[in-house]
């Protein structure tokens, strides 16, 4: 099987399949360490894995540049026996080439040139599977990458790999959604509206995607179309209740109370003991003075949820709204008990 097959099919081997080619590798690697074929087959193994950290610190070790600017005095012997129609010696060059620098998008433009003109039909579609796996490959290890500087809070450089990939690959849109997640950490919310916007046209039904995108709109006070987004999360999948959360928040924003409690009643349909949704319903009752419903939702909370100390600390200051100090206290004290009891069980189990 060759190299770009291998690439392909790795979303579909499963994890013993996975280990016994990454044995293979490490085989062929102790007998040519340099192999930048295997390396890379390594690395892409390694992120099927879920070791990408692994893989990502292998590339980088590697010094292997995908833009392979050394190749550029060489090409220009390839560029010759193309023009002077030397078609065959020119493919089975740039074939031996491509063995040395694998993936290499320079080395398969000029390969795929090469078929088109040889009108060679086999040949046309094992370069088109050769690009295929150029493709898949460097999205799935400049993702990696660019996870790996996020996860070190280096967003520029997360940044600098994205740009890099969308030059190669401009329809990727876990580029897209990867680099706007950057642009949101350093407050470049334009930026990241417009990155984020673009992943979900071209992955309309990213749930994902989807989430990201309506986080950047609550955050750049586009209330409106943050409400739309979620809202569009919960038609894909009901039971995402996140979503009911975020939305009730957006709603608030935009004072539409009763539409914000109706949200959070309905999730607490579908999971009744959901912590999130009675905290932020009997914190807007609160803050909307209406203490009878806030007291009902919180009492509640706590039979179903006692160990969960934030509802008597809200019970203890709807309490003291009403200027109830002695029942403020109490729950306070409660709630102080709970936690202590909390602490204890941890440290016994």
């Amino acid at each position: 099987m060759e190299f770009e097959d291998t690439v392909l099919q790795l979303s579909e081997s499963n994890e013993q399949k996975l280990l016994s080619k990454l044995d293979d590798v490490e085989q062929k690697l102790n007998q040519d360490p340099n192999s930048l074929q295997f390396i890379l087959l390594k690395c892409f193994l390694l992120i099927a894995l879920d070791q990408e950290e692994d893989a990502v610190k292998i590339f980088l070790d590697s010094g292997y540049d995908y833009r392979l600017k050394e190749i550029d005095e060489i090409s220009i012997s390839w560029d010759q026996m193309i023009e002077n129609n030397q078609l065959q010696e020119a493919y089975d060059t740039l074939n031996d080439t491509l063995i040395k620098y694998p993936l290499s998008i320079s080395i398969l433009s000029r390969m795929r040139s090469v078929v088109e003109k040889m009108e060679n039909k086999d040949l046309i579609d094992r370069c088109k599977i050769k690009i295929e796996a150029a493709f898949y490959a460097w999205n799935l290890l400049f993702i990696s990458i660019a996870n790996f500087f996020l996860s070190l809070k280096e967003y520029d450089n997360a940044i600098n790999t994205l740009n890099n990939l969308l030059v190669l690959f401009p329809v990727s849109a876990a580029a897209y959604h990867l680099r706007g997640i950057c642009y949101l950490n350093i407050d470049k919310y334009e930026e990241a509206y417009q990155d984020l916007q673009k992943a979900v046209e071209y992955k309309p039904e990213n749930i994902q995607f989807n989430f990201s995108l309506a986080q950047c709109q609550f955050k750049f006070e586009k209330f409106e179309d943050s409400i739309q987004t979620y809202q569009k999360i919960i038609d894909l999948d009901k039971n995402k209740v996140g979503a009911y959360i975020k939305m009730a928040q957006a709603l608030v924003r935009l004072k539409k109370i009763d539409e914000s409690v109706k949200v959070l009643n309905d999730v607490l349909k579908i999971d009744p003991h959901l912590d999130s949704a009675y905290y932020n319903l009997a914190l807007i009752l609160i803050d909307n003075e209406r203490y009878l419903e806030a007291g009902q939702i919180l009492v509640k909370a706590t039979l179903l949820i006692p160990q969960n100390v934030s509802f008597y600390e809200l019970l203890s200051r709807l309490y003291k709204k009403q200027g109830m100090e002695q029942l403020a206290d109490k729950y306070l004290d409660m709630g102080a008990d709970n936690l202590l009891e909390n602490l204890l069980l941890g440290l016994i189990h």
